[in-house]
């Protein structure tokens, strides 16, 4: 959110209106129509981090890659723009304690303007066809209450005023060859609808050391946990009964919380909505997500010029959801549900890089960069569902005691892996003067043998024309205008695994008296499925003023997709 506004081209939003929900990230629009379009998050050489769990007080520095130039190092991984956040280091001499903490309010402001018990029943007592059939019409207007004009504010039926509370507490140091970072958050904010609310626990450890003179070690590690209490908040009306916040625009005020027998109040029968109260009280949403992030790297140093690094980063995410609907909601269908969702994510991603990194005749600077990465991803889930119990009292905690028609079990296993090769040159004369040249290989088991490798090249020009004698000696207050021209390709497996295999289904099919298994075809092979490739060009200008006061941004660029991967019914 703190970059909000601040990276030509990046978009954030929050889609989404639950406390916790992570925001939406779009860098120079939308690649792909069923892929994931986020950009690649790398927090501290951690990728795919989710930063639901670092606390904004750590950040150092952020870097955005935008450029197809820029981005191509990291193949399919970066297809939709990079986003690098380097977190504070350790400082070399005393080991320095520091915390803070702030805690903020919430209160709604700018309610909806509504009418009130009366001004609607004077409408539907003067205008009967503005509301639904007449003998609901005067079911509600018998409802009215002359003593209580103003009737149910349904908009404070279901809001409140809230806290949010944020600590953080960082403990770090170091000498000349070892620096350390321990920091611990803890965030706590409640939602502005009743029942909802999050809180999330982080502990982050960054070391780094220096071995000898060639040999530099180190290692980083993010521990997170949250919790999410949802409910509806973005559905309208229909099956599901509506959201909260629709609801109380919606819901009659001359209706009470309760009816006369100690039930929720509900609309004439024509309404699919649900009771603002009972859609907050009687559904729980409660999402549990726990996270181990961990990369170790070293680098060594062959020569003065030539470099080896080699990292190796491990990532553990587990996810519990407990949903439970209440026999009053209209999406329960009179007789309550409950399901109970679990999943764990692993996977490891190695990288070995060789650089060449040589000045030669003062002029001229060259950086050779050669590597090879490898990655796996595993995705393990198991989910349980039934409903129509003969209590409601243990929700979830029971599943068993659903009737046996409801009762669903599931599990599942979701791999895939790839390895990539790449390569990189630049090549800076006389600090003017700018080229990149970059290549990079990527193979995924998501495709077929026929086209299991994309293959996506990128060049870059850059000219600082701040360094040129007549802008150098001549106009002081520049320093820094720089030209750059870039074109590159990069690519994106944009279907999820197996997509380019026959798939089969289980099925029951009767014949004669008697119903048989079979297995059924749901799709086809398709060993032709090929990488989803944006090409895109780039023409940019970066002006500083007044020592860096100033700073102007300009681009132009054209991005270009093709062959997209879309999944269709045949007939």
């Amino acid at each position: 959110q703190a970059l909000q506004g601040k990276v030509a081209g990046m978009i954030i939003s929050n889609e989404k209106a639950q406390p916790g929900s992570s925001p939406v990230i779009r860098i120079r629009g939308d690649n792909s129509i069923s892929g994931n379009n986020s950009p690649l998050v790398i927090v501290d050489d951690i990728f795919d981090f989710d930063l639901n769990i670092l606390n904004p007080s750590e950040i150092e520095s952020v870097e955005v890659l935008k450029d197809a130039s820029a981005k191509a190092i990291y193949g399919s991984r970066g297809s939709n723009g990079v986003l690098i956040i380097t977190t504070k280091s350790g400082k070399s001499g005393k080991t320095r304690i520091d915390f803070n903490s702030y805690a903020s309010f919430t209160k709604i402001t700018g309610k909806v303007d509504l009418m009130n018990a009366e001004e609607q029943y004077t409408l539907l007592s003067t205008y009967p066809e503005t509301g639904p059939s007449y003998s609901e019409i005067q079911d509600l207007l018998f409802l009215y209450d002359p003593d209580n004009p103003e009737g149910t504010d349904w908009q404070d039926v279901i809001f409140r005023n809230t806290l949010m509370q944020n600590y953080n507490l960082n403990i770090s140091g170091g000498n000349n060859k070892t620096s350390f970072v321990i920091s611990a958050s803890h965030s706590q904010q409640e939602g502005i609808i009743k029942n909802t609310g999050y809180n999330m626990q982080s502990l982050r450890i960054k070391l780094h050391h220096r071995v000898s003179e060639k040999l530099a070690a180190g290692v980083n590690v993010y521990l997170g946990k949250t919790n999410q209490d949802n409910t509806r908040i973005d559905e309208l009306s229909g099956a599901t009964g509506g959201s909260a916040t629709y609801a109380a625009n919606q819901f009659s005020p001359i209706l009470t919380v309760y009816d006369s027998e100690g039930n929720y109040s509900a609309m004439p029968a024509s309404s699919t909505l649900d009771n603002p109260l009972a859609i907050i009280t009687e559904r729980e949403d409660e999402l549990n997500t726990s996270s181990l992030n961990t990369t170790l790297y070293a680098e060594y140093k062959i020569f003065d010029s030539l470099k080896l690094r080699s990292s190796l980063n491990k990532t553990g995410n587990s996810s519990w959801r407990n949903r439970w609907v209440g026999k009053d909601l209209i999406e329960a269908f009179g007789i309550g549900k409950s399901d109970i969702n679990s999943g764990y994510s692993d996977s490891w991603l190695s990288e070995n890089t060789l650089t060449l990194d040589k000045i030669f005749m003062k002029k001229h600077h060259l950086t050779v960069m050669g590597g090879v990465t490898g990655s796996k991803y595993a995705y393990r889930s198991v989910n349980a569902a039934s409903s129509d119990y003969p209590t409601e009292a243990l929700k979830y905690y029971a599943l068993e005691l659903g009737s046996p028609e409801s009762q669903s079990v599931n599990s599942g296993l979701t791999e895939n892996t790839m390895l990539s090769y790449m390569g990189r040159i630049n090549y800076i004369f006389d600090n003017k003067y700018l080229l990149t040249v970059n290549f990079r290989a990527d193979g995924s088991s998501k495709f077929a043998k026929n086209n299991k490798w994309g293959y996506f090249p990128s060049a870059a020009f850059g000219w600082r024309i701040s360094e040129e004698p007549f802008i150098k000696n001549q106009i002081p207050a520049i320093n820094n205008l720089k030209f750059r021209l870039s074109y590159g390709s990069t690519g994106s497996q944009a279907i999820s695994s197996y997509q380019s295999l026959a798939n089969y289904n289980n099925a029951i099919i009767p014949l004669g008296e008697s119903f048989y298994n079979a297995v059924t075809s749901s799709r086809i092979a398709n060993p032709d499925l090929k990488w989803e490739t944006t090409d895109e060009s780039n023409i940019g200008l970066d002006l500083s003023l007044f020592k860096s006061r100033i700073n102007l941004t300009a681009d132009f660029y054209i991005k270009k997709t093709k062959d997209l991967l879309y999944s269709k019914n045949l007939p």
